[in-house]
């Protein structure tokens, strides 16, 4: 099969995922009305804004490591103008074409001066970043419960599950330092090293901890706050990396349901990985209208600059 034959099936195969992803929440929900009902019964508003803002400063922190991956010595992008790019893009991730965000990031570095090696590698570079400290991070979280290490059968002991977590920290530095190295011909030392690693932490503690708040307050306890977190960015790279789910929908919520599981009925569960997703997807498109206002060219401030002069008329 060529190239742009293969590319339509799989475009094809996104769409019908998609399909069948709503359909079967559509499915469940009817199927369990009364018990998603009381679920979400539990969950107050107060709940949902402060999921939404803790995913906003995740998303600030995702926005900070963009723009330490962008490999230039002319065009040092501002925060305010990665914020925006990251922002807007991000939205392209739900279009079942593919990799518009990829396209779109790749355009907007060649347009600052980057050659093709460097906007590619810096592409590169932060996408190593985000799944390897996704997958990393999930893991030393979901390392330190002991609960669901007894579930999936890792032997018991502090000296095995301290060790665990040691080799998945050894893993982290190495990946950022081979990446740095090798890709951004960047030295890091140990400051800088430890700075990175913090900041890639940063951006999956506080999107994690948007999940946990969701929550209902009666499980909420240091146990299901580790095992949710990790869960979280486990799902989010699994999801990431998986092309026929557009923005990983429907794979995020089954491992987050997976791992959730051991703890809370799967049920349960999964309304609230469902949940978090309507929080991230309005979360998102949020984002994107504030940073084009605040950050952006201009063209939505030029809706609302003609009404602010007839007030002042």
């Amino acid at each position: 099969m060529n190239p742009s034959n293969r590319k339509k099936w799989l475009n094809v195969v996104k769409w019908l995922w998609t399909v069948v992803v709503i359909a079967g929440v559509a499915w469940y929900f009817s199927k369990n009305s009364q018990a998603s009902i009381a679920y979400m019964k539990n969950i107050s508003i107060f709940q949902f804004a402060l999921s939404a803002a803790l995913l906003v400063v995740g998303k600030l922190f995702l926005a900070e490591m963009s723009r330490f991956s962008v490999l230039s010595e002319t065009w040092k992008p501002s925060f305010g103008k990665m914020f925006h790019l990251y922002s807007t893009i991000q939205l392209s991730k739900y279009l079942p074409g593919g990799v518009w965000h990829f396209v779109g990031r790749f355009g907007v570095y060649r347009v600052n001066g980057l050659d093709n090696r460097e906007a590619g590698q810096s592409i590169l570079v932060e996408n190593i970043w985000l799944l390897s400290s996704a997958l990393l991070f999930g893991g030393i979280a979901c390392a330190t419960n002991r609960g669901l290490l007894d579930f999936i059968g890792f032997p018991s002991g502090v000296e095995l599950q301290a060790g665990l977590i040691a080799l998945l920290l050894a893993v982290w530095v190495a990946v950022n330092l081979l990446s740095s190295r090798i890709l951004l011909k960047r030295r890091l030392g140990g400051g800088a090293l430890l700075r990175q690693i913090l900041l890639q932490s940063a951006v999956w503690f506080f999107i994690g901890l948007s999940f946990f708040v969701l929550l209902p307050p009666r499980i909420m306890n240091l146990e299901s706050a580790t095992l949710s977190t990790g869960a979280f960015a486990i799902g989010w790279a699994l999801g990431y990396v998986t092309i026929f789910a557009p923005s990983g929908i429907g794979i995020r919520e089954v491992v987050i349901t997976a791992i959730l599981a051991t703890y809370i009925l799967p049920q349960e569960a999964a309304i609230y990985a469902a949940l978090s997703r309507l929080v991230w997807v309005v979360t998102e498109i949020g984002l994107s209208i504030f940073s084009e206002l605040v950050f952006g060219s201009g063209s939505l401030k030029t809706l609302i600059r003609p009404k602010q002069e007839d007030k002042t008329a």
